[in-house]
């Protein structure tokens, strides 16, 4: 069963903690890193940050000079323009010193993520370009695989509707 955590109750403005599931990582794509004017509660004032925007729908996220640095040494630039485009994998770190006390918060991993294939099933917007594809010779199950995931009950289900195509072409 899926908790809530409380302060998605309160929907703030960025990213944290709170929008993971504990262990579950999340991978999300730069789309803009800028500075932007943050409101601080704490200070009750508004104060410039590093701000990185997602492709993905998930709020922004407040990137600290930690997260900055980590970006820039797994993609081996500093230079914020670069990192567009980029893949980051964000976690939660339980044992973050901050400003005198030990708290969670969001770090990225020391890594290019790599990304998950997605599985070809029949209801893939690609099945039907998949069937078309090998039917015509010029994809192979071996060529599919390396783009998706294709269980053998899938690869069956592709190979009958290959001879279903093949069959309608016959008949045209």
């Amino acid at each position: 069963m899926s908790k809530t955590h409380w302060k998605k109750l309160t929907n703030p403005d960025y990213l944290g903690t709170y929008a993971l599931e504990p262990d579950k990582d999340l991978i999300v794509t730069i789309k803009e890193v800028d500075v932007e004017q943050v409101f601080n509660p704490s200070k009750n004032e508004k104060e410039s940050c590093t701000v990185i925007r997602f492709k993905e729908d998930v709020k922004p996220l407040i990137a600290n000079a930690t997260n900055q640095k980590i970006i820039q040494k797994i993609y081996g630039t500093p230079y914020i323009e670069d990192w567009k485009g980029k893949q980051i994998q964000l976690y939660i770190k339980d044992d973050i010193k901050a400003f005198g006390e030990v708290t969670t918060g969001l770090r990225i991993r020391r890594l290019v993520p790599q990304k998950k294939k997605e599985e070809l099933t029949p209801s893939h917007k690609k099945w039907g370009a998949a069937v078309k594809n090998v039917a015509e010779g010029t994809t192979t199950i071996k060529d599919i695989r390396k783009h998706y995931v294709l269980d053998e009950e899938s690869k069956e289900l592709l190979m009958d509707d290959v001879e279903d195509y093949n069959q309608s072409k016959e008949n045209e």
